[in-house]
């Protein structure tokens, strides 16, 4: 089973501490300062998560948390955002359509597949690994077809594709995942490792497929509650998804 706890899943980062110099008070001391928090008052850099790490003497960084995090639970504008820990990235965009309604935890938001302007836009720069990867989010689908999350690559416009009738698309090769229910909440978690893809409901692995290709370079924005016919665009409203989402996830490395 995998669990996905946003503000507790600890993952090596690589990031190396910046130690002060000496006779200045915060600087870490390997082994004494092992498997205290980033940011305690030991602490000296500029990484905020996780726990201080001793590898033959030398301090350094594990991180915690992901590089995208949308708690979804704004209320109203034209933002969400980006809750995740350090280092803070942008906000993601949403569509004049969206509204807020009861999420799975606090509050989500509501898509219409009616309505051109019903998604979500999280920037490219945001998410630029091609593989591996984890996307993550809990979803409602008051419908049983529609995308939920898109994105374009160099060589196709279905470079990544999740639909409610739980088709996924990388590179163009469709793999025919398990169907989302209708009007019952599900934690997807969708991990891209150099070989494989794997779907989880309610963090059970349900399928794992043998990638036919890593995708290419990325072109578009990541889309959530639209399907693209071209580079940020060419939405219909019978490929678009209907219901709530909430809690969306991204970890550019397979959880």
């Amino acid at each position: 089973m995998l669990r996905v706890k946003h503000d507790l899943l600890v993952v090596a980062c690589g990031a190396a501490l910046f130690l002060f110099t000496a006779g200045v008070a915060n600087a870490q001391v390997c082994p004494a300062d092992a498997g205290n928090p980033c940011d305690s008052a030991n602490d000296a850099d500029l990484c905020t998560d996780g726990v201080i790490v001793c590898n033959a003497g030398v301090p350094s960084c594990e991180q915690e948390g992901a590089r995208i995090w949308l708690p979804a639970d704004e209320g109203s504008g034209a933002v969400l955002v980006n809750a995740a820990d350090a280092p803070r990235q942008a906000e993601a965009a949403v569509g004049a359509a969206v509204t807020w309604t009861t999420g799975d935890v606090g509050l989500g938001v509501l898509l219409d597949s009616t309505l051109a302007t019903s998604w979500l836009r999280i920037p490219k720069a945001e998410a630029v690994s091609q593989g591996p990867w984890t996307w993550s989010f809990k979803v409602l689908s008051t419908g049983s077809s529609g995308t939920v999350v898109s994105r374009t690559s160099l060589g196709q416009f279905d470079g990544f594709r999740y639909q409610v009738d739980g088709t996924v698309t990388l590179e163009g090769t469709d793999y025919a995942s398990t169907p989302l229910p209708v009007g019952f909440w599900r934690h997807i978690t969708i991990v891209l490792t150099s070989t494989n893809l794997k779907i989880y409901h309610d963090g059970s692995l349900v399928d794992d497929f043998a990638i036919a290709a890593q995708p290419t370079s990325w072109v578009s924005d990541i889309w959530f509650g639209q399907d693209q016919d071209s580079n940020n665009g060419g939405f219909q409203t019978s490929d678009a998804f209907s219901g709530i989402l909430d809690d969306i996830v991204y970890y550019p490395r397979a959880l």
